[in-house]
């Protein structure tokens, strides 16, 4: 199990707790827990924010 870390999945990130899905001016654009789906995301850059630990994730 990926305690505080976050781990991109194919089309999905994982992570042991919270994750918040940010866009490049900080605003929430989604929010789960353990897992989060990137689908239907328009193309941009986006910061996953989990326990204590930032990612960067491209969408392309």
């Amino acid at each position: 199990m990926n305690l505080g870390r976050i781990v991109r999945v194919g089309n999905r990130l994982e992570s042991g707790g919270d994750i918040a899905l940010l866009d490049m001016n900080g605003a929430l654009v989604r929010r789960g827990t353990r897992s989060l789906s990137l689908e239907n995301l328009p193309l941009g850059v986006y910061f996953a924010k989990g326990q204590g630990s930032w990612v960067k994730v491209n969408i392309r």
